[in-house]
């Protein structure tokens, strides 16, 4: 079966200066070792440690130049015989 990646629902607007913070985890039924990836803005830091009960967390502050422009963010996570992906778009304020 493919992991699940377990979320609640993300912060989707943030004010530009002020910090964001968005932490999810990962579930296998079949108990495989999980890996997480992420693709997301030059200003958002991914971490992940599939160590610590799978879990993975995006942090970042964004600036006056993402003002507007739609942030979309992908996390995948894989068993190593699926993979698994979540989007989310972040909107950026004044």
């Amino acid at each position: 079966m493919a992991p699940f990646i377990k979320t609640y629902t993300p912060t989707t607007t943030i004010k530009s200066g002020f910090r964001y913070q968005y932490n999810f985890s990962g579930y296998d039924v079949d108990g495989h070792a999980l890996t997480f990836k992420a693709v997301v803005p030059n200003w958002l830091m991914f971490s992940a440690d599939s160590n610590f009960v799978n879990t993975a967390t995006l942090t970042g502050v964004p600036g006056a130049a993402e003002i507007g422009v739609p942030q979309t963010v992908t996390v995948y996570v894989s068993n190593g015989i699926m993979t698994t992906q979540y989007s989310f778009t972040i909107n950026v304020t004044q």
